[in-house]
């Protein structure tokens, strides 16, 4: 149970240091998913654990795109 923890802690330092919502990252870097998909996803930051591993990778990728998307816009995510 330690190692979901700290990989909610680690996702929701990245988010909070950044000024990020997460749930605004989702939606915006994965538009098509439905309520369950994102409420699974979500699931990282707080209630329940109902993510996967293919979720974690799912938020490295987004994390991937959010680095990219500063990088091009000079560190302003959703400008």
């Amino acid at each position: 149970m330690k190692s979901v923890h700290k990989k909610r802690a680690s996702w929701f330092l990245y988010f909070a240091e950044r000024n990020i919502n997460p749930r605004k990252a989702l939606v915006v870097f994965r538009p098509d998913y439905d309520k369950k998909h994102i409420s699974r996803m979500m699931s990282l930051f707080f209630g329940t654990p109902k993510f996967n591993e293919e979720d974690v990778e799912d938020w490295r990728a987004i994390k991937k795109c959010i680095e990219r998307t500063e990088d091009r816009n000079n560190g302003k995510l959703f400008s």
